[in-house]
């Protein structure tokens, strides 16, 4: 019991110190989207479509629940990729036909080849008139930076990527190795040596911040 107890209060002191890191960095405004977009995740098991669809073929956002997954089809998605090494939406048994599965350690960016890997799939399901949910655990590290990847893949700069996302989800918060990859992934792309990297991260962070 004395453990459970333990355990529920460190929860709690963890929680409110993202809620309290997230209004420092991002404001109210912005926090208030991200918690919005968490509790009716929980709710519905879907996320608030307003903060996941970057384009019409593209939505990213944290892990939907079984009963979300109708609300998602809805919208016109027909296939995933996940990148959370924690959770296979496929064992679970709430994976669409069109699936695919690269996990990820939170707080690091997929590999390059799984950027890869993801971009040409999302590219193919496009092609075939359909829309992919690329999700995480929440929705702003992972599947941002492979969402980026692909934007990217389809001709934008690494600046353009990240700016489409941020202007519908407000609230991602990538890690710098997650903007450096990205970066890295532009590079490789165009044959060229990967830049500097950490030019990136300070211009992502900048641009985050001052909104």
């Amino acid at each position: 019991m004395k453990k459970e107890k333990s355990k529920r209060y460190m929860n709690l002191i963890q929680r409110i110190g993202i809620l309290y890191g997230r209004l420092t960095d991002q404001g109210v405004k912005v926090t208030t989207w991200w918690a919005a977009d968490h509790f009716v995740r929980i709710l519905t098991g879907a996320p608030i479509r307003r903060v996941s669809q970057i384009t019409p073929q593209l939505h990213v956002g944290g892990q939907y629940r079984r009963r979300g997954w109708h609300r998602l089809a809805r919208r016109g998605i027909t296939a995933v990729v996940n990148l959370r090494i924690e959770f296979d939406d496929n064992a679970a048994g709430i994976a669409p036909v069109r699936y695919l599965y690269l996990p990820t350690v939170d707080d690091t960016p997929p590999t390059l080849d799984q950027l890869s890997q993801a971009s040409a799939f999302i590219a193919e399901e496009v092609q075939r008139g359909g829309a992919v949910y690329v999700h995480c655990g929440a929705g702003v590290g992972r599947a941002a930076t492979t969402a980026a990847a692909y934007l990217v893949s389809t001709g934008l700069t690494v600046r353009e990527a990240w700016t489409r996302i941020q202007q519908v989800r407000p609230f991602i918060r990538p890690k710098p190795a997650q903007v450096e990859q990205v970066a890295r992934f532009a590079a490789q792309r165009q044959g060229q040596p990967h830049p500097n990297s950490g030019d990136h991260a300070v211009e992502y962070e900048t641009e985050k911040t001052g909104g």
